[in-house]
């Protein structure tokens, strides 16, 4: 797992814009587990939604793409329930925004009521 994530940050390095290999990362680092991968999972994923979202709705729209941004904003909104509580209600919120009937993101959200 630490050569695949080293290798993504190899492509990151070359081209930051790489949506892609900032949703793997993400998912490696989750992966593996630890308190420090936990915060570069939250960190990748926070990344490819910028970029995601930055290219807009046609980019947004795409079932692949949205399907990739609520694993995002779900995982990411999960690390941020212990760390920043408004930050993963907003994540939550943008997930039900994708799917309203995430009961994912629709428990979680109560949790932190």
């Amino acid at each position: 797992m630490q050569k695949a994530d080293a290798a993504l940050a190899k492509v990151i390095e070359a081209n930051n814009g790489a949506q892609d290999a900032y949703l793997y990362k993400a998912k490696i680092n989750q992966y593996i587990g630890s308190d420090v991968s936990y915060a570069e999972m939250a960190k990748n994923y926070d990344e490819y939604i910028r970029i995601v979202t930055a290219a807009g709705a046609a980019e947004t729209s795409k079932p692949a793409v949205k399907k990739n941004l609520i694993e995002a904003y779900s995982n990411a909104g999960a690390y941020y329930a212990v760390t920043n509580k408004p930050k993963a209600k907003e994540y939550f919120n943008k997930a039900l925004e994708l799917d309203p009937n995430d009961t994912y993101a629709k428990a979680e959200l109560k949790k932190l009521q």
